[in-house]
């Protein structure tokens, strides 16, 4: 099934179940040593199992994800993802912009006292 390989490469590509699920050993052993080729490898599987039925090891899988289903999960995945990180980065530096508001105003409270 196209679908559940698709599904498959979204939320475990990276350590290789996709591979395992069409047959393919050796590339999923590669895959799962490398963390999906450091991300690459997965984002191509992604794409590549998403918009049309791949060939497994014997035999090609059933179409039966429709392609407006797999655009719209894999935008909403990756944007959500986006999300997710830049929400991080942020409040990482905001943090260190109190941070250093603090030790800036600690400082001038030190000095102003001598």
């Amino acid at each position: 099934s196209q679908a559940k390989a698709f599904f498959l490469s979204l939320f475990t590509g990276i350590i290789g179940a996709d591979r395992f699920y069409l047959g393919q050993y050796y590339t999923a052993f590669l895959k799962l040593a490398s963390a999906g080729g450091l991300g690459l490898w997965w984002l191509y599987d992604v794409a590549y199992i998403g918009m049309a039925p791949v060939y497994a090891q014997d035999y090609r899988l059933a179409a039966d994800l429709p392609h407006w289903v797999f655009v719209m999960t894999t935008v909403t995945f990756f944007a959500a993802g986006g999300v997710l990180v830049l929400n991080g980065y942020g409040s990482d530096v905001h943090k260190r912009r109190m941070m250093s508001k603090m030790l800036h105003h600690a400082e001038e409270e030190f000095f102003k006292g001598r």
